[in-house]
C-alpha cells in the first residue's frame, strides 16, 4: 500500500470515528472515545495498526463499531 492509500485509510478511519462520536456520547461516559484505542502507522509494512485499550469501560456496541470502521475504511489495493 502506498503512502497516499495509507493516508486515505487514516482519514477514512478518522471520519468514521467522528460519526461514531454521536453514538458514544449517548453513553455519558467520562472517558473520551479516543481513550479506548490507539491508531499507529507501520511505515515499514505500509499498514495501520489499531490497538484497543481500556475495554472494561467501553460498551461492546462501540467497540464493535470501532473495529468495523477500521476494517471498512481501508482502501482497496
Amino acid at each position: 500500500m502506498d503512502e497516499l492509500k495509507l493516508n486515505a485509510w487514516h482519514e477514512n478511519f478518522q471520519a468514521g470515528i467522528e460519526k461514531l462520536q454521536i453514538d458514544y456520547d449517548a453513553f455519558f461516559l467520562k472517558e473520551k472515545l479516543q481513550d479506548f484505542y490507539n491508531l499507529k502507522v507501520d511505515w515499514e509494512n505500509q499498514h495501520l495498526i489499531l490497538e484497543m485499550v481500556n475495554l472494561d469501560n467501553l460498551p461492546k456496541e462501540i467497540e464493535s463499531q470501532i473495529l468495523k470502521i477500521y476494517e471498512t475504511s481501508k482502501p482497496e489495493d
